[in-house]
């Protein structure tokens, strides 16, 4: 267990917010920890009744290019993470109708950040149009879910959220 002897804050924005912290450690001595403060956010598998699965493309500054992954967004203040996996859901692939359940909460990278996701998996989807917000480029990708687990076991997926969440649901689905 890490001790906080202090904190400074050097940065707030709109999103996030990086604290730094004094620690003192488990053998007595003194360390710095910068810690990004990101609000909780939800992600999940989206599988239609054709046994696809519905990947977002989007460009990814921090790393400069375009990227796969499955539907993300933050929880707004106050809000349950389920309604917000069906909202994010309808804003970035067209949700309308489907099974949408619970599968687990993780730490996105605790080692910095106590950013935590919840994990929700929507089968039997009907897509329609999506209701993108402004600035935001979505480009769909179907792929089958047997392409999607095998796209995750080799990398060919963008971030961890996604890779967990194929995973687990290609796991829970039987796949």
């Amino acid at each position: 267990m890490e001790k906080t002897l202090s904190k400074t804050r050097k940065f707030e924005g709109s999103l996030l917010t990086l604290d730094v912290h004094q620690v003192e450690l488990e053998d007595g001595s003194h360390s710095s920890r910068e810690i990004v403060l990101h609000p909780d956010a939800v992600c999940c598998v989206v599988v239609t009744k054709e046994m696809e699965t519905v990947l977002v493309r989007q460009y990814r500054k921090p790393i400069e290019k375009p990227i796969l992954e499955i539907p993300a967004g933050k929880i707004d203040a106050g809000e349950d993470p389920a309604v917000a996996a069906v909202r994010e859901l309808r804003e970035e692939v067209g949700f309308q109708d489907g099974k949408v359940e619970h599968l687990m909460d993780f730490y996105s990278s605790p080692g910095f950040c106590n950013e935590k996701l919840g994990l929700f998996l929507a089968t039997e989807a009907v897509l329609g149009e999506q209701q993108l917000d402004e600035g935001e480029f979505i480009e769909l990708v179907k792929v089958p879910l047997s392409k999607a687990k095998e796209m995750a076991l080799q990398g060919e997926l963008g971030d961890a959220k996604s890779v967990a969440g194929i995973l687990a649901a290609a796991d829970r689905l039987g796949f």
